[in-house]
């Protein structure tokens, strides 16, 4: 009787954990941010793409993101660029303002905002996502997907 009893419970545990529904959670990482620097409607040449850098000041020390590089494939032939890093330091530090750095020593500002959500909110943002990418400026002008780019989601920086 007894052995039926533990039997009839262990079922009853195994059916009610097993019937629990996870609720399957937003994406944890920050997107990367994308884009691509044109002048005259022209991607940048490679050299200049190549040596290209991003930078931060943070208690006035200038600080390189270091997963800052060119696309691969297809990206690095349209000369796309890209960070993944830039999310966490946007939201986690809040520090918005970046720079590109040009071979030439151009300097280009960057304003990248993106927050850093609870839980909950994660899990009701349109993004589906702790860390939704809000804004991004180049050079103090809002920054637009470049509609020649369908595969993913790469802002446009029109070089003056």
């Amino acid at each position: 009787m007894k052995s039926i009893i533990c039997s009839l419970v262990s079922f009853i545990l195994l059916a009610v954990s097993c019937n629990k529904s996870v609720r399957e959670g937003p994406q944890v990482i920050p997107s990367s941010l994308f884009f691509v620097v044109k002048k005259n409607g022209i991607r940048l040449d490679d050299i200049t793409l190549d040596n290209m850098k991003l930078y931060y000041l943070k208690n006035g020390n200038k600080t390189y993101i270091s997963d800052f590089q060119r696309g691969t494939g297809d990206g690095y032939n349209l000369g796309v660029q890209t960070t993944r890093n830039i999310g966490d330091i946007s939201a986690d530090e809040n520090i918005k303002d970046f720079y590109l750095e040009f071979p030439n020593a151009d300097i280009d500002t960057l304003y990248v905002n993106y927050r850093h959500l609870s839980e909950n909110d994660a899990f009701n943002n349109p993004c589906y996502c702790y860390y939704p990418l809000e804004q991004v400026k180049y050079n103090g002008t809002l920054a637009s997907p470049d509609p020649t780019i369908t595969q993913q989601k790469v802002y446009r920086f029109d070089k003056p």
